[in-house]
């Protein structure tokens, strides 16, 4: 039923949206026995879309990045955050995320990725160092009262976690430090052999999926689409029945693939792919701990290295995606890295094809006027964890 919080967009001007909420907050359960999908309309209506931008992502830390895109001092990358761009950048006493807006008449001071020793606006020349500072500014001379030393670009607030080497940025002055949110999942990490901060990124690849933001979060936490998304490819590995999540942990949720434990009768490219993700298992069998970050930081630990999915959604169809490839220096720099990396990204495009054709398929049925709420299986706990953090944040009202 719809909490008391819930009181202050229940009575939204917007009829259609007010009806949706409704519906949303009826689904809060206790219990995944229980637990229901979010509505169809969740996925397809830009005004809840505009909600979550409000109440969701302008208010919790964001995923960036990770530190091995930016080994070096005057490194950095690009991007653009519900109209904000942005530049993250190690400086030389810290990374930063600076607004790469110019100071002056408004281009970016910076594209794509590189390094770069200060930022150079292309269209009059003003130049920023590395920490936002303005040191350059042609032809200003005649400009009254311009003083240069008090010009800068905004600085966005920002963390690095440093066990899981994630850079996060958030456009809230109050939300509680990301590290302090994940120091559990950042202990374990360290106990148990998860830590990502002294690895290298060894792939990257950005996509815009035509897809809500929610369908990918949702698809990724849970091994239950294997015996069907992943038939002839992980099913055979890490079988869906073996897999298991647990309890919400507030800001993260975790389920855990299990190695298959009869792999008689796998092909040999099969044999290989068993090799390229899962031949260090953790204890218990596990082959993969997959992990949200809420709201929609994506993270596999499997076989020494990390798939890393950053999320920036875009429209309520539409989210691109940036997938980062971590590995251990020491496996990185091995004379059979080569032949590794090969059978892994031959690999990760067969199974990154078959889960955004699913969730391509998702995304048409869940806008049909005939499409309704959905009841979750237990081995899709961690997506209705996404589902009832949702909920909760849409039901906070103004902040």
């Amino acid at each position: 039923m719809p909490t008391p919080s819930s009181n202050k967009i229940l009575g939204t001007q917007n009829p259609t949206l007010s009806s949706l909420l409704n519906e949303a907050l009826t689904g809060l359960t206790e219990r995944v026995q229980d637990g229901y999908t979010m509505p169809p309309g969740a996925y397809v209506s830009e005004a809840f879309f505009n909600l979550e931008v409000e109440r969701i992502f302008k208010r919790d830390w964001l995923c960036v990045g990770h530190v091995g895109q930016i080994p070096k001092v005057g490194d950095y990358f690009t991007l653009e955050l519900f109209h904000e761009p942005m530049v993250v950048v190690r400086a030389a006493d810290r990374i930063r995320v600076l607004s790469s807006v110019c100071r002056h008449r408004w281009a970016p001071i910076a594209r794509g990725a590189g390094h770069a020793s200060a930022f150079s606006c292309p269209f009059h020349r003003w130049s920023y160092g590395l920490d936002g500072h303005l040191i350059g500014a042609p032809l200003m001379e005649q400009a009254a009262g311009f003083d240069k030393k008090s010009c800068r670009l905004p600085e966005f607030r920002s963390e690095v976690v440093e066990d899981l080497g994630l850079i996060f940025v958030t456009f809230s002055d109050s939300v509680t430090s990301i590290s302090e949110q994940l120091s559990g999942l950042c202990r374990r990490a360290r106990e148990e052999g998860w830590s990502l901060n002294n690895q290298v990124v060894v792939q990257s690849l950005e996509q815009v999926n035509r897809y809500n933001w929610k369908i990918q979060v949702e698809t990724y936490v849970e091994c239950y689409h294997h015996i069907g998304g992943h038939s002839t490819t992980l099913q055979k590995i890490m079988p869906a029945a073996g897999s298991w999540c647990e309890e919400d942990k507030g800001s993260w949720t975790v389920c855990h693939a299990s190695l298959n434990k009869d792999l008689r009768g796998l092909s040999e490219s099969e044999l290989i792919t068993v090799e390229t993700f899962a031949k260090e298992s953790f204890p218990d069998g596990v082959a993969g701990h997959i992990v949200v970050i809420y709201p929609c930081t994506l993270v596999t630990f499997m076989n020494g290295g990390a798939d890393i999915r950053v999320l920036a959604p875009l429209s309520a169809r539409e989210t691109r995606s940036t997938i980062l490839a971590t590995r251990r220096r020491e496996h990185a720099e091995s004379p059979g890295f080569a032949e590794w990396l090969s059978h892994y990204t031959a690999t990760a495009e067969v199974i990154n094809k078959e889960d955004n054709d699913i969730n391509l398929m998702q995304q048409i049925g869940v806008a049909s006027s005939r499409a309704a709420v959905g009841r979750f299986s237990h081995l899709e706990a961690g997506a209705w964890h996404l589902a009832q953090y949702v909920r909760r944040r849409v039901a906070q009202g103004d902040a």
